[in-house]
């Protein structure tokens, strides 16, 4: 402890003690305290000083700040001044101070350790609360809490939980909650639904919440509260079941498509089928009507006609028939069983059935498949691909250039790529759009089903794969399939 003796009403030093003479440098025997300290020897110093030797009356002061410590390392003290006496008389006055300042400053990171906890605490995007005794007293509870509820921190603090938010009553967390305080085990709540009235700060009254009630333990092993930490997950419910009942939706709307394409498809093939009888009994009769003409009538003009009318009508209505019947197999044909297919021979098979069509346009077919090794297919279905990218490429080829047709394939990163580059009469943007529906024509000038890049189309799409067109009207088109190389263990991808 520091010690000074101050004699005299002036407050003259007669004593001070080592300890004294390194917290205040300048004391000197002899010189009164405002002589040695004429920066710190304040009137309010001196009249304390004063008081003390003229009423005899101790002066305490707590934790002061010594006022010759810099600003940037402040240092406190606690002191006492009393009376000196000698033969019960005052002659001066006796200072003790001790340093406190690491007691201080320890206090001081505590307190602002406490603030910056309780500003977490008010901010956490979490809710956090605080319940004491078996009646849930609220103690504690941060804005996030105090928005859950509805209600401002002033009418819940200090109150039991069920009286101050007492729409939770009567929905089973009374039982919930006694149980933590019984057993000390924690709580764990997910998505749990709670009516809340909050009709007053326009929030939905029916509210979902993920909570934790973890016990708290003040003395003893026994639970003296709960701590209750969570989040409000109203938005995210909803929405989830906004998601599944969309999804339920979908679903039912999916199988309401399956089951409309499946009849579709058994009333294409059936009409496909049972109209070709029909048709046969009229090119049958067309022909016994021809040999029972007299030769005559049939020679005139106007007869001749007509004969040449129905059997053009015949024909394209047979040629319609055969279409669909191409269709309707593209759905009978997904059990068509797979196999290591060697791409080169398949195409030099596809190459000597067009040999016509590329004798006659003197078309350039140029094929880069070597790299590619043997892959896993349906052969037919594989084959019509390849037939009808390439039968279109010499079919649409522009009129006065040689048609260059190349062909390539690559496989790699678990896909196999077909392309087939042409520099025919190309498409523009609203064509393309249109380009793979059935009986779609876009060239009307050239003859064709519009069934081929359709059936094509499906054939890729059933084996999990693409196909894709990218094109400029009067340069040309490139056709490029995509498809896995491992394809789907069904029958037929």
């Amino acid at each position: 402890m520091a010690v000074a003796l101050l004699r005299e009403p002036a407050h003259r030093f007669d004593y001070f003690n080592t300890l004294f003479g390194q917290l205040f440098p300048g004391a000197k025997i002899g010189l009164t305290v405002a002589e040695a300290y004429p920066d710190i020897a304040t009137e309010a110093l001196i009249n304390r000083l004063d008081r003390v030797f003229e009423t005899g009356e101790t002066h305490h002061a707590v934790e002061v700040r010594m006022p010759n410590s810099p600003p940037e390392a402040p240092r406190y003290v606690t002191l006492a001044y009393q009376a000196y006496r000698e033969e019960d008389n005052i002659v001066g006055v006796a200072a003790f101070m001790y340093e406190v300042t690491s007691e201080v400053l320890a206090r001081q990171q505590r307190e602002a350790q406490q603030v910056e906890l309780q500003r977490i605490f008010e901010q956490a995007p979490v809710a956090i609360g605080i319940m004491r005794g078996p009646e849930l007293v609220v103690e504690l509870a941060n804005a996030a809490l105090s928005a859950i509820w509805g209600r401002p921190l002033g009418q819940t603090l200090g109150r039991p939980y069920f009286e101050a938010v007492p729409d939770t009553a009567g929905q089973g967390f009374e039982k919930l909650l006694a149980g933590v305080l019984a057993t000390g085990e924690p709580l764990f709540i997910t998505a749990a639904p709670v009516t809340l009235d909050r009709a007053h700060v326009d929030l939905p009254s029916q509210a979902y919440v993920d909570f934790v009630f973890q016990p708290l333990y003040t003395d003893g092993p026994t639970p003296t509260g709960l701590i209750a930490i969570g989040t409000e997950v109203t938005t995210q419910v909803l929405a989830r079941q906004q998601v599944q009942a969309l999804n339920a939706e979908l679903t039912a709307s999916n199988h309401q498509l399956t089951r409309t394409n499946s009849e579709l498809d058994s009333f294409v093939y059936t009409a496909s089928h049972d109209l070709k009888a029909p048709i046969a009994n009229l090119e049958g009769l067309l022909a016994v009507l021809r040999q029972d003409l007299p030769a005559e009538l049939a020679a005139t003009q106007r007869v001749g006609r007509v004969l040449s009318l129905m059997d053009g009508a015949i024909s394209r209505f047979q040629q319609t028939i055969g279409h669909l019947t191409d269709v309707a197999r593209l759905s009978q044909d997904d059990d068509t069983p797979t196999e290591q297919v060697d791409l080169a021979a398949l195409i030099e098979n596809v190459r000597l059935d067009l040999a016509p069509e590329l004798a006659e346009t003197a078309a350039q077919l140029t094929v880069e498949v070597s790299a590619c090794p043997p892959v896993q297919f349906a052969p037919p279905h594989l084959r019509s691909i390849v037939y009808n990218l390439l039968s279109n490429a010499l079919r649409y080829r522009a009129p006065g250039r040689v048609p260059k047709v190349h062909l390539r394939a690559t496989c790699a990163s678990g896909q196999f790529v077909l392309a087939v580059q042409d520099n025919g009469l190309g498409l523009s943007t609203e064509q393309q759009s249109k380009l793979f529906r059935l009986f779609k024509r876009l060239h009307p000038h050239v003859q064709g089903s519009g069934v081929g890049l359709y059936a094509v189309k499906k054939v890729v799409e059933n084996a999990g794969g693409t196909i894709t067109v990218q094109s400029e009207a009067g340069v040309g088109s490139t056709f490029t399939v995509t498809l896995p190389l491992e394809p789907a263990s069904a029958p037929g991808r």
